[in-house]
């Protein structure tokens, strides 16, 4: 599934770890939270903004809120999955989202927006 894919990984505390961890084989990338550890650790390190545009995958464990910003999902690709591992639901920008100019498809009867 991940096969080729560059996938970006913001945030390397215990769930950033173990995604990266879970990802390496597929060429991981963290970006610069704990930016020591880990190129420490052998990953490469880059900054978001630097590589959003070439990414095929974005996961946030940062615990900021609104990390990944309209402006962020405004320059990734097309097709570009973006998700949160962590336990906050708030680290995508999803209300800069709800404009008339976009079409929202529900995806899972589950989920409320």
């Amino acid at each position: 599934m991940f096969g080729g894919k560059q996938v970006v990984v913001c945030g390397y505390g215990d769930v950033g770890k173990g995604c990266a961890q879970a990802l390496r084989g597929q060429g991981c990338i963290v970006y610069p939270i704990c930016a020591l550890q880990a190129a420490m650790d052998g990953y490469r390190v880059v900054r978001l903004p630097e590589v959003v545009r070439s990414v095929d995958v974005v996961v946030t464990a940062t615990g900021n809120k609104n990390f990944v910003t309209r402006d962020h999902m405004n320059r990734m690709k097309n097709g570009c999955i973006v998700c949160n591992m962590g336990h906050s639901c708030s680290e995508i920008d999803v209300s800069s989202l709800h404009t008339p100019e976009l079409t929202w498809e529900r995806m899972r009867s589950q989920r409320a927006n």
